[in-house]
């Protein structure tokens, strides 16, 4: 709720109503956070990953085309998913709730984040030693 806190702040700043704030009358901003695949980001936070499913590789995101976690070839929750597989969890397939939930209960914000692009004015951070 912290990046949505400053989100608002930032509208009620520039004297712009928001959905939250405005109680059923004219708004001019709603404030959402849009992720494409949400499991890009469990590449740049792979500790957490770790944390949640011990059994995961440790060393995921120094291999070639995982290092960028936007430009992961093959489908970004289809890779999870093999990734995961190949260590021994989600046989049937991928459980996206669940695995958000478990990996959520355990996240952490990763160092050295580094900022990976902005489109539309949004920035992608992904946690990666060569940024």
């Amino acid at each position: 709720m912290e990046l949505k806190a400053k989100r608002e702040a930032a509208a009620a700043s520039a004297r712009l109503i928001t959905r939250t704030t405005s109680g059923g009358q004219n708004w001019k901003v709603a404030n959402r956070i849009v992720i494409e695949e949400l499991e890009a980001w469990y590449f740049g936070a792979w500790s957490s990953v770790r944390r949640a499913y011990p059994k995961a590789p440790e060393h995921v995101r120094q291999r070639s085309g995982l290092r960028h976690c936007d430009k992961i070839n093959g489908g970004t929750w289809e890779t999870f998913q093999r990734i995961m597989q190949s260590a021994g969890y989600f046989e049937g397939g991928l459980r996206k709730i669940e695995a958000a939930g478990a990996i959520g209960a355990v996240f952490e914000y990763p160092s050295g984040v580094g900022r990976l692009y902005l489109k539309g004015g949004a920035v992608n951070e992904c946690s990666y030693d060569h940024f």
